[in-house]
């Protein structure tokens, strides 16, 4: 019964059209290519110029911002295409 209330929500969750995936960013690995070279959130957010939540808006899909992808890329040590998956970028 619980795992299906969590199914449910997280469905919900994923068809929810006012916070919608517009860009298909493979988040898990940006994630824990964080973790791994120890980069904070925060810290690489104030470098950039710009806030958290519109760091993470751009980790999960949310908002385009290329040019910031790049440097992320660039940061992580990692080919563009691979951290973001948009056709229209190629």
């Amino acid at each position: 019964m619980l795992v299906c209330v969590y199914t449910l929500f997280k469905m919900k969750r994923l068809n929810n059209p006012k916070n919608p995936k517009i860009y298909k960013p493979n988040t898990r690995l940006i994630r824990s290519l964080f973790i791994l070279r120890g980069i904070e959130q925060n810290k690489l957010a104030e470098e950039l110029g710009i806030t958290r939540q519109y760091l993470s808006y751009i980790i999960n899909g949310q908002r385009k911002a290329t040019e910031i992808r790049k440097k992320i890329a660039e940061l992580l040590s990692m080919p563009y295409e691979t951290l973001w998956l948009d056709k229209e970028d190629k």
